[in-house]
């Protein structure tokens, strides 16, 4: 959670401390005055505002324009494209207050939620925590990306190994099967002449 902070007080340090307004993108004017003229109207039903739609979806950055297109064209409603463009606008156009970083990690940590280590916590948390952190750093390795990059090979490998370990086995063993029954004919000819 510190940890955070610190992050966020660096990236909010490094864009200044001092109070501001950061202004809303340029595009946010038309593409706000074309859903105010889409706000009473019914785009499920209601087919003829589909050159407002349009105009609204051109107003839109391109890659957020595209994004409402394909919504419409998943669930066949001219209403998806609008939702879409309607939750971009108001994610973006919206204008921010960025203040004092210090006063924003000061309320983090006086939050209670945050408040630091858990009061129950034992040493066999710790090691828990710090193996966790370890495997966690094992699996992000080099040289485990590595070995998934070529797991298919060592598989195919391993299995090539198996099978000739195996078929060596086999054939070891029916040539031991095979001087065995040798061996018994012979000492069945020898119990008869001995008998005899």
């Amino acid at each position: 959670m510190l940890a955070s902070v610190a992050l966020s007080l660096s990236l909010l340090g490094a864009a200044g401390a001092d109070a501001g307004v950061v202004d809303a993108p340029e595009w946010c004017a038309p593409a706000q005055a074309r859903l105010a003229a889409l706000s009473g109207v019914d785009v499920a039903t209601d087919a003829t505002h589909a050159d407002d739609i349009d105009a609204l979806l051109s107003a839109l950055p391109e890659a957020i324009g595209t994004r409402a297109r394909d919504d419409q064209g998943r669930s066949g409603r001219r209403s998806s494209a609008v939702e879409s463009a309607a939750a971009a606008v108001a994610f973006a156009c919206r204008a921010s207050v960025v203040g004092d970083p210090r006063v924003d990690a000061r309320a983090l940590l006086a939050d209670p939620r945050f408040a630091g280590t858990r009061n129950d916590e034992d040493v066999l948390d710790r090691l828990l925590d710090r193996a966790m952190r370890l495997l966690e750093a094992l699996l992000a390795s080099e040289g485990m990306q590595i070995f998934a990059d070529n797991t298919r090979a060592i598989y195919l490998t391993t299995l090539l190994l198996l099978v000739v370990f195996v078929g060596v086995r086999l054939f070891r063993n029916s040539r031991s099967a095979q001087a065995l029954r040798a061996e018994a004919g012979n000492a069945g000819v020898e119990r008869a002449r001995g008998r005899a």
